[in-house]
Parts: structure tokens; sequence; C-alpha cells
């Protein structure tokens, strides 16, 4: 999820009308009206797990380890670490300001050509449960959370859910390997498709706005090209993959998700254009 992004030769991209699609895109009579895609962030202001993951827990062991050793070598007292369980309120402002800008991103960023509306949602307990997906590290996938998704979103009543997770508890952190997962897949249970995205333990007010804007219409990408994947687009552009198109890291991939949502991309090199109706019921 690093920001990458500017195309080279962007001067000779041309525009593409919401109207026109490209030969690798589905059929015009395939395409609906403009359909918001109804979005809940879940937001877990602080984590409480059993069991860290096994890397996590050697790292701690030996740690504890040293710092015993060390206290007996040269009578050293460790200073006191104090952490906050919650966010504080500059924080939980600035992630409410990026979740707040996503319509407007998704709008602009895509020409009109997409969507989305968003609720957020704080829940009132600490995320109890964690899961694993491939060799990402700690994610939060729809069972770890399944008691939440059945209060805050019923069946088919959201079509994504972000769920935002603080990887902290008033111990420190939790886990040193978390990942941010879209997964690729609508759950059963919500019928929407569901994306684990972790804050970082520190998170205070300085933490970077863009930054978590981008980290969210990432994820949200990935849930768009799952969508057309399901409904037979098979020559999408990979979401990991701009330098492959010609984009370079220039700080930000707004460039990337831009070109890749209002049809630049597809234009340029023929590849799948994005329908970004809602999953369809």
């Amino acid at each position: 999820m690093n920001a990458l992004s500017k195309l080279l030769p962007r001067a000779l991209l041309v525009a593409v009308s919401v109207a026109v699609f490209s030969s690798g895109a589905l059929a015009t009579s395939e395409f609906r009206p403009l359909q918001p895609w109804n979005t809940l962030a879940l937001v877990y202001e602080s984590t409480d797990v059993e069991e860290p993951d096994q890397v996590t827990a050697m790292v701690r062991q030996s740690t504890e380890l040293m710092v015993q050793a060390l206290t007996v070598a040269f009578s050293l007292k460790p200073e006191p670490t104090t952490w906050e369980p919650q966010m504080t309120a500059a924080a939980k402002a600035n992630l409410n300001d990026a979740l707040a800008q996503m319509p407007g991103i998704v709008d602009e960023w895509s020409d009109g050509r997409a969507a989305m509306d968003i609720t957020v949602q704080y829940v009132d307990t600490p995320l109890s449960a964690t899961a694993y997906y491939g060799h990402t590290g700690a994610t939060v996938n729809a069972d770890s959370i399944r008691t939440d998704l059945e209060r805050y979103a019923p069946h088919d009543v959201y079509d994504a859910v972000f769920v935002v997770w603080r990887n902290a508890s008033d111990q420190g952190p939790l886990m040193l390997r978390h990942a941010g997962v879209a997964f690729p897949y609508l759950d059963s249970g919500t019928n929407a498709y569901i994306a684990s995205i972790p804050l970082k333990a520190y998170f205070d007010a300085d933490t970077d706005t863009r930054g978590l804007r981008e980290v969210f219409v990432h994820e949200w990408l990935h849930q768009v090209i799952a969508e057309n994947n399901a409904h037979g687009a098979e020559n999408v552009a990979p979401l990991h993959e701009p330098r492959d198109y010609g984009y370079e890291n220039v700080g930000t991939a707004r460039y990337w998700y831009s070109d890749m949502m209002n049809g630049n991309l597809a234009d340029a090199f023929g590849v799948h254009l994005l329908d970004f109706t809602p999953p369809w019921r």
C-alpha cells in the first residue's frame, strides 16, 4: 500500500466519458444507473486478544528475558510505559475527517463514474479476535467479528465494510505483523465485501490524513475489482503493479487510482474499464 504514482506519458491519455467503454469492458447494456457503494466503517479503538501471533510472542519473550538479564546485571529499572487504550479526541477527529472525505474523493477521482455513501460506527468494546490471510500477518475477517456484524451490518444493508482497528491495548502494541486486506469475496452473513484496515499502534493527531484516505481508496478498489471479477472481468490492471503501466513513485497513489477509476487507464492500455455498480443483488 505504498503511495505510488504518476504515469509518465500522461499527456497522451484521453479522458473517457461514462458512456464509452473499452473493448475489454462489459457490454454497455449490462451497466445500471450510478448507485453509491453503501459502506460501513466499523472502528475498534483498542484490541484485546488472548494470543498474539507467534512471531510477536517469540520477540516478546526474548525481550523480556533480555530486560531481566540487564536488570540483574546493571540494577536497571525499566522505564514505565503508559498506553492509551482508546484513541484521543484529536486522533478520532483525524480519522473521522479522512472517512468523511471518501465520498468526495471517490466522485472526484472517478470523474463521476463512482459514488460512495459512508457510515462510521465506533464499537463500544475492544476487538477480541484476529485472523490470518496468507502470509500477511494479523487481519480481521468476518468471522472474527461476527457478533458485531450481526449488530451493526445486517444482511443486505451494506455493500462494503471497512473494519478499522487499532493494534494497541492498554498494555501496548499487540502484534508485530498486521496487514490491511480486502477479502475478494462477499461475506455470506452480511452480503458485503469486508476489508481489514489496521491503524498503527501510535495513532494520534499527527497521523498523515492523506495517507489514511489513500489506504481506504486502495482497499475499496480491491473490493470493486473483486466484484468486476465476479461478473466476468478478466483483464483488470493489478492494483499493486502501477509500475507495469509506467507509473512512478511521486509520494502519492492518487494518479494511479484516479486513472484506474476515471477510465484513462482503460483507454491507454486496453484493460478492463471498471464498473462501479455495487454488489449485484
